[in-house]
């Protein structure tokens, strides 16, 4: 039977019967905020059947599978990573990027369902899959999760794979900006001790003691040492764009770090990367895996060395230099150093920094590690 507005709707068959007349020509019932159309008018028994169909999916944490034709979040999520390992091919993204995008996007596969149509997403779904999140995350991996999660939806809408952005609802929101500073004052600072650092250098591999220096010396972090070339040390200094963010970096190299890597290169076996592992492969995987040497090789180092705080690892030098270095009171020298992307008008007109100023930001840090000062 096929009904319009003007149509009567019918009464329901009997009184407590569930279902709802719907001015479209159908029985339909609501459930945790959705509606479900389950039968036409003129078989209120079947209708009333195919809402129990419905009500057991749905109760066993199932959702109704998309019709023909239908996008899935099967298909939007491997369409999304295609699409970015697209941008990873062509240097626009970076692989750390396209390492955190995976999991997230398996992870959204497997709670909403493979075969679940994007378009019949909304508030509830996501309030769902919110609740589900452990007790154990911190702040910034919640935050992540649901940054990338409303990145995937936005880039199908953005694509036009959908014509409606997604509705998330209030709640499937990161958390406060009070609540991650809360946290973030509850553990233990990014950084180690004068003392630590330099019983860190001491222990080390010829490979680790040059790691050391440049994550102090020049703001370098894992991938910043898995890139690095042979040509971007000339003499003093340590020239390039960085990877990650395409700004122009530069640092004064302390006469200890160009002995460090004099050391490194003597072993070279004159290929264009400084570092690489004992297999011959970068030290950071490039397409998208998840090999970090960097990241393991210091974790074992730091606890052989009785400096083992956990969340405290090799790119807590980085962390330093910035600390460190912004006492001088030059920001800008600091950024330029640590490869900051700057977006104001300022970096506009500016054309360089000046090397007195770089090298000023270097050799208070040096100062703090080998003049005493604590």
């Amino acid at each position: 039977m096929t009904a319009t507005k003007s149509t009567r709707k019918p009464a329901k068959p009997y009184e407590g019967y569930p279902l709802f007349a719907h001015s479209r020509g159908y029985w339909c019932k609501k459930f945790r905020g959705k509606q479900y159309n389950c039968g036409p008018w003129a078989d209120p028994t079947a209708a009333l059947a195919r809402w129990h169909e419905i009500r057991n999916e749905l109760e066993v944490g199932n959702e109704l599978p998309a019709k023909k034709g239908q996008l899935t979040v099967d298909y939007l999520v491997n369409a999304f990573l295609d699409s970015k390992h697209a941008q990873l091919e062509r240097g626009d993204l970076s692989p750390k990027t396209f390492r955190q995008y995976k999991p997230i996007a398996a992870w959204l596969r497997d709670s909403l369902g493979s075969e679940r149509a994007v378009e019949s997403l909304g508030p509830a779904d996501f309030k769902r899959i919110r609740a589900k999140f452990p007790l154990h995350w911190s702040t910034t991996t919640i935050t992540n999760q649901i940054t990338i999660s409303r990145c995937i939806f936005k880039w199908a809408y953005d694509d036009g794979l959908i014509k409606t952005p997604i509705q998330y609802g209030t709640n499937f929101s990161k958390p406060s900006a009070r609540k991650r500073r809360l946290e973030r004052a509850s553990k233990p600072k990014k950084e180690f001790t004068v003392d630590e650092t330099r019983k860190l250098l001491k222990y080390a591999s010829d490979d680790m003691r040059a790691w050391i220096l440049l994550g102090l010396n020049c703001g370098y972090g894992n991938t910043d040492l898995s890139v690095l070339r042979v040509d971007m040390v000339n003499g003093t200094w340590l020239t390039e764009v960085r990877h990650k963010t395409g700004a122009e970096r530069k640092a004064w190299l302390w006469p200890e770090t160009r002995e460090a890597l004099k050391v490194v290169l003597a072993k070279h076996d004159g290929g264009e990367r400084i570092f690489q592992t004992a297999l011959g492969n970068t030290l950071v995987c490039e397409d998208g895996g998840r090999r970090d040497a960097v990241t393991g090789e210091f974790a074992k180092h730091k606890k052989a060395c009785g400096c083992d705080r956990r969340g405290v690892g090799f790119y807590a030098f980085r962390h330093m230099c910035e600390t460190i270095g912004g006492n001088v009171n030059d920001q800008v020298a600091v950024d330029h150093i640590m490869g900051h992307a700057d977006e104001s008008m300022a970096a506009v007109y500016r054309e360089r920094v000046f090397d007195a100023r770089i090298k000023r930001v270097c050799e208070y840090v040096r100062e703090w590690l080998f003049g005493g000062n604590k």
